[in-house]
């Protein structure tokens, strides 16, 4: 039997996808931003690394817990996910079964429960999990930080269909609209260089935002006007960086919304050099995962003007 006394920590700092804040037309400026770029992440994640500690009251916590009792993984992942997609900071559930690898089940669930939803995955900084029990059964116990409040996500959700709905029209032809809503967030949006504002939410309201912001952003506003998108994750410049992907023609193509806006940021003046590309076009500078997403292998023909 385990002892209920000493229970298991597990706790993940969140990376930050961070852009850097030069393009291929300045790679000297490139090279010795990114190396500061590097040395920033190093820092964070140092800074970050200090663990959660929170006060619990077993008592309050298993009377909480005692109508959630799962026995199944999916059911475990379903529930995680619900309360992450409600930004809930703590959270607690039982479990039935086989504990001998239930932190390595814990790992899994939160895994695929970040995966799910990009606005879930990329507004997440870092949780933790906590359990206690025997053999057969345990408590567990999630705690997470947020970027983004409930309410501040809804506003980016609310935000982008008030914003589709005033320059989107059924008389757009697909190419029309993605190329419209990717001028609206280089226009409306500047690099954040202090690398402070992190979120879709700061895009809006700050008017400033790095790579995860600007690929949040354009995602919602695609999503709101029917496009089939995705974020895309890897690196770019020799550090963290996200981008998007759009389905046209039924063919698939790379959009990178923060490397089209010029750093610094000039008014109104948006570049197509990251606009509807295939892979073999964007892996000029940019790596990523292939084998999560799709093929990008159609040379899109057209003259971009902006």
């Amino acid at each position: 039997m385990k002892d209920s006394n000493q229970p298991e920590t597990y706790m993940l700092q969140r990376p930050q996808y961070r852009s850097p804040l030069s393009r291929r037309s300045t790679k000297k400026v490139q090279k010795k931003r990114v190396q500061g770029l590097m040395v920033r992440w190093v820092l964070a994640v140092t800074i970050c690394s200090v663990a959660m500690t929170q006060a619990v009251h077993w008592s309050t916590v298993e009377a909480e817990s005692s109508k959630r009792m799962f026995q199944s993984e999916s059911r475990m992942r379903q529930y995680v996910t619900e309360q992450l997609a409600q930004r809930e900071s703590m959270f607690t559930f039982e479990y039935e079964g086989d504990t001998n690898t239930l932190t390595k089940l814990l790992s899994a669930v939160m895994d695929q429960s970040l995966r799910s939803d990009p606005f879930i995955r990329y507004n997440v900084s870092r949780y933790s999990f906590h359990w206690k029990g025997t053999e057969t059964a345990a408590l567990i116990t999630v705690y997470v930080n947020y970027r983004e409040t409930l309410e501040q996500s809804r506003f980016v959700r609310s935000e982008a269909k008030r914003i589709v709905k005033r320059i989107i029209h059924d008389q757009q032809s697909d190419y029309e609209k993605i190329k419209t809503l990717h001028d609206y967030v280089v226009k409306n949006v500047a690099y954040d260089e202090s690398m402070k504002h992190l979120t879709a939410y700061e895009a809006l309201t700050v008017k400033q935002t790095v790579c995860q912001g600007y690929a949040l952003l354009l995602q919602a506003l695609l999503e709101e006007a029917g496009i089939p998108s995705m974020i895309v994750e890897g690196e770019a410049g020799g550090t963290l960086h996200a981008w998007n992907m759009v389905q046209l023609g039924g063919k698939w193509y790379h959009v990178d919304a923060t490397w089209d806006d010029p750093v610094p940021d000039k008014k109104n003046q948006v570049r197509y050099t990251y606009f509807l590309l295939s892979d073999k076009e964007i892996a000029e500078d940019h790596t990523w995962d292939s084998l999560k997403t799709p093929i990008a292998d159609h040379l899109y023909l057209s003259t971009h003007g902006g």
